[in-house]
Formats: C-alpha cells, structure tokens, sequence
C-alpha cells in the first residue's frame, strides 16, 4: 500500500495473492490513458508534480511484484499460492500457503502502542531479539521516551515480513523522489521532503513502514536519507533471498 506520506486516501495497492497492482488514478485526478503514459515515461526522473507522485506510488507496488517474483521468499511464496491452486482440496497446500501469510499477518499482533497517541513523541530507540510463545524468536524494535521515566517504551514493533516487505518499497519510493528532484536540481522539494520523512517516523499507524528508516536514524546519523534508503534496500534485498541453509549457520 502507498500513500502521500501517510494520509487517510490508499494511492496504490498489492495483492500478494492475486499478483495484481492497483493504481487509483482518480486520487490523482488524471484519467487512465494520461497514467498509462506516466507509468510508460522513458525519462521518469524529469516527472513533477502528481505525475511523479502516481509514478513513484507505481514503483512502490512494483517494488513488492519484484519482492514476490524474484526473491527466495518471493519464489517460495508464489510457488505455495500456484500449488494451492493445483490442490484446491488439499488442507495441507493450503496450511503452507499459511505459513508465509502468517509472517506478514504477525505484525498486528505483535505490535505494541503504549502511549494511546497517533503521534509516538519518541527520544530513542533500540532493538534486540525477544521471544514469543505463539511467533518464537523474533526481533523488535522498542520506541523509547525519556520524558518522564528513563527508558520507558513507548512502542514496541516487530521487524516482521510486513515490515521488510513494506519498508523496503517505502524506501524505494523515496529513493526514487530524492533522485528525481536531484536530477532536477530542485532543492526545495527535496529539503521538504526530508523534512516530511522525519515527520513520518512518528506516524503510530504506519510504523511497519517507517520502523526500519527510523532505526537506521538512530544507528547512521551521520549518513544522508539517500544512504539511509539505499542501505535498507540493499539489506531488504539480501534478506528476501537468505535461503533457510544459509540463516542456519550464522
């Protein structure tokens, strides 16, 4: 799902079972043949306005399409889905299939707001590996206020497939922006939207978006928001194609 840095109106949508990309183009107030020649621009970098907007909500969802069709998990995934397809009978396809969804459904349940804010006014973060009696080991990432007690959680967020999956198309979507209004040597639009990114990370409803961009904040500092995003990419890349034969023996 993508939106104009995070408001109520869906821009774009994935569905992961069907493999199908979902562009509103009437958000946008354009029709669908002016869409179809954004998304076909042989030069998107020089794109403005709600024409770059609707070309980087398409990265966004097409970002997830290459997730699902080039990736070990993305593979793994789809394969299950068509298996599923074969065995319409078959509890066990289908209890597979489960197993995948299951990562990306975790999240809900996992994710813990504790201030009762839409904003997570939060000082500091920090991460590290918990365990769950129903989900097992998994990481987290704990949203940190030192305003009134030392330390206190404010939120708590799975690095769940959810997660990975959404903030590595996030990141790409951005990525993308960033290099548009560099190309174009628009430093206002770009300084606005560093400025909106940092404003994001406190969004309590689309932290699955945002959390591993603000935990690159805290751990990179001093790197730009291009490096930021380039480094998430690079680790979403190399997560989604780490075979179980390669996690188990780190």
């Amino acid at each position: 799902m993508s939106g104009r840095i995070f408001n109520a109106n869906t821009y774009g949508q994935y569905d992961f079972f069907n493999q199908c990309i979902e562009l509103n183009v009437e958000l946008f107030g354009m029709s669908e043949s002016h869409a179809q020649k954004v998304i076909d621009t042989k030069n998107p970098y020089m794109l403005t306005g709600d024409d770059l907007q609707l070309y980087s909500t398409y990265l966004h969802e097409l970002t997830h399409f290459y997730d699902c069709n080039s990736t070990i998990w993305g593979m793994e995934f789809i394969l299950r889905i068509h298996r599923c397809f074969e065995l319409p009978n078959s509890s066990q396809a289908l209890e597979v299939v489960n197993v995948n969804d299951s990562e990306i459904a975790m999240h809900n349940y996992m994710y813990e707001e504790r201030c009762g804010h839409k904003i997570l006014e939060y000082d500091g973060i920090k991460y590290g590996l918990d365990y769950d009696e129903v989900v097992g080991p998994h990481l987290k990432i704990c949203y940190l206020s030192y305003r009134s007690n030392f330390d206190e959680i404010i939120a708590t967020v799975p690095v769940s497939m959810l997660a990975l999956l959404e903030g590595h198309a996030y990141a790409q979507e951005l990525l993308f922006k960033l290099e548009a209004y560099e190309h174009q040597s628009d430093l206002v639009s770009k300084s606005l939207l560093i400025k909106e990114v940092e404003k994001s990370l406190k969004y309590a409803n689309t932290v699955e978006y945002t959390c591993l961009i603000a935990l690159a904040f805290t751990l990179f500092p001093d790197l730009s928001l291009k490096n930021k995003l380039e480094l998430i990419v690079t680790l979403s890349k190399l997560s989604l194609n780490a075979s179980v034969i390669m996690t188990s023996r780190i």
